[in-house]
This record gives structure tokens, sequence and C-alpha cells, in this order.
């Protein structure tokens, strides 16, 4: 008997000060993660993305609130 496999999808754009799509990428992953999770993969993707195409990352936008406060916990105070 075959188990079903479990597969998310997820995105991330890349886009200028105009909000102009520069790059974007979609990919399925093996596996079953909760949403903050899966917001924190497609946050790497991006990031990874935007550092392949060379580009300067000034801010992100992500949906999760738990992730922008684990985010925003981790810099260190100017």
């Amino acid at each position: 008997m075959r188990k079903a496999l479990e597969l998310i999808g997820l995105g991330a754009s890349v886009r200028d000060d105009k909000r102009r799509v520069l790059v974007a990428r979609s990919k399925l992953l093996f596996g079953s993660f909760n949403n903050d999770i899966g917001q924190f993969v497609a946050l790497r993707n991006g990031l990874m993305l935007a550092k392949f195409y060379n580009l300067q990352v000034r801010f992100v936008e992500v949906n999760s609130r738990k992730v922008v406060d684990s985010l925003n916990s981790q810099v260190p105070p100017f």
C-alpha cells in the first residue's frame, strides 16, 4: 500500500520600489508544514532568489504575525 504524498506549494516574488515584479518563483516541496513554517520557507526561498539575481532587499513582507514577531525578536537593538 502506498502512502499519499504530502506536498506544499509556496511562492515568492521580488519587487522594485514601484511594486513591479522583477522575479518570481513557485515551488512544490514534499512534507507537511504548518502555515508559519511555510512562511519561513517561502521567505528563505525569496531571499535566495534575490541573491541569485544579485538584487538588493530592503524589506520583506509575510502574512504571519508570528513570523514577523519572531524575526523582529532576532534583531539586536541599535
